[in-house]
């Protein structure tokens, strides 16, 4: 079933960046993507309203949420709340939405039109477009639900509800998605779509790896790089990372590894200071933001993703796959279905040090086992995660709404 792209407008939002400089985040690229993907048929959407969800501030390795604190972190955090926080909640809720309508509103043909919202969880840009006439409103869903205190407030859910169901169509990035948003907001599967994240397969022709890695690391030009390309955040497990690497040294099995880690977040000195207290911060790297995650990924012979929740589909997975690099992820999210499906990986129960480092281990003593694997991950990135393959699957579910 097709549509002409020329009959009904369609509006993407928010607005994707205006070019690679500005991805700051996994939606962005997502955004950036599909936008080009598919450059004719949208209307990009200026979305100036943020939606006031209060977020734990998890801004410290000591404060990971590890299982066995979780119980006594959402007691304590409950305890901090009350009448009057949650007063504040709903008004703020309240004057937001009706702002985001008002500006929605102004668009034109908006009862003919389609508009496909990204955003994450608890939030009112679909509830807004409902609200402002949008026949068909679309949804992509880019992350699982919270684990913290703020995100089991009544109000919360009933937002997170029903925001959900002013959606028409829900694209989830990874069945993992649906299957936590089906647990927390009773979500059908005959409302969703499942389309992983696809990017244009990279260039490679030009690149050249020993001049690219000698540039940035220097004293560390021979070594294995084991690398993670990755926000500096409690839920990328960074923290489990380093315990892992430390312990991947302990033997004196694999002296010439390296751990380069890309990526900027309020993390950065602290977990500096964790890979020193381990005695491993000369064998670390920290390369902070960097706009060359492409060749990066092509650079490094490992890539490593031991997030701890809040988890769907990274796109530094997916670029490691075309890189032909295998992948050693967490058993959070999506990332594990790309990694079983192609057979290019390892996949390791979240904030297991042990089993982490175990698994890098394997591939250490087995570059034959390194290569195949990231080859298998290569062929299934060409077949199913390219930028064509998922505008057009995009394309397919607005076909069945209008």
């Amino acid at each position: 079933m097709g549509i002409d792209k020329q009959d009904l407008p369609y509006y993407l939002m928010p607005r994707p960046p205006q070019s690679a400089i500005d991805i700051q985040s996994g939606v962005d690229r997502y955004l950036f993507i599909l936008l080009q993907a598919q450059a004719c048929i949208y209307r990009p959407v200026d979305d100036c309203v943020m939606s006031p969800v209060i977020e734990p501030k998890l801004e410290s390795v000591a404060e990971m949420p590890m299982p066995k604190l979780l119980p006594e972190m959402r007691q304590e955090k409950a305890a901090a709340g009350g009448v009057l926080a949650t007063l504040k909640l709903i008004v703020g809720y309240t004057r937001q939405l009706l702002q985001l309508r008002k500006q929605l509103s102004e668009l034109p043909n908006r009862s003919e039109g389609l508009i496909h919202v990204n955003r994450v969880g608890c939030e009112i840009q679909t509830i807004a477009a409902r609200l402002a006439g949008f026949s068909t409103v679309v949804t992509t869903v880019h992350n699982l639900p919270g684990e913290d205190a703020p995100a089991q407030h009544w109000f919360r859910r009933c937002i997170e509800w029903l925001s959900f169901a002013c959606g028409d169509r829900h694209i989830c990035v990874s069945h993992a998605t649906f299957d936590a948003w089906h647990q927390r907001v009773g979500l059908r599967r005959d409302q969703v779509e499942i389309i992983y994240n696809g990017m244009t397969p990279p260039d490679y022709s030009q690149f050249d790896r020993d001049q690219y890695r000698s540039k940035l690391l220097p004293a560390a030009t021979d070594a294995v790089w084991i690398g993670i390309c990755a926000r500096l955040h409690p839920m990328k497990g960074h923290a489990v990372l380093l315990q892992a690497f430390a312990r991947l040294l302990q033997g004196g099995e694999h002296p010439e590894v390296a751990l380069v880690i890309a990526g900027s977040g309020g993390l950065d000195q602290e977990l500096q200071q964790l890979a020193k207290d381990l005695e491993i911060e000369d064998s670390v790297y920290f390369l902070g933001h960097r706009t060359d995650a492409i060749e990066f990924a092509a650079a490094i012979d490992i890539n490593v993703l031991p997030s701890i929740h809040s988890e769907t589909l990274g796109y530094s997975l997916i670029e490691a796959m075309f890189a032909a690099r295998p992948s050693v992820v967490s058993d959070v999210g999506g990332m594990k279905e790309l990694v079983q499906n192609s057979g290019g990986g390892k996949v390791v129960k979240a904030y297991d040090v042990e089993a982490l480092a175990d698994a890098l281990a394997c591939y250490l003593s087995n570059p034959t086992q390194m290569v195949a694997d990231g080859q298998k991950a290569q062929s299934y990135a060409l077949e199913h995660l390219t930028a064509d393959k998922m505008a057009a699957a995009t394309m397919e579910a607005y076909a069945k709404l209008v």
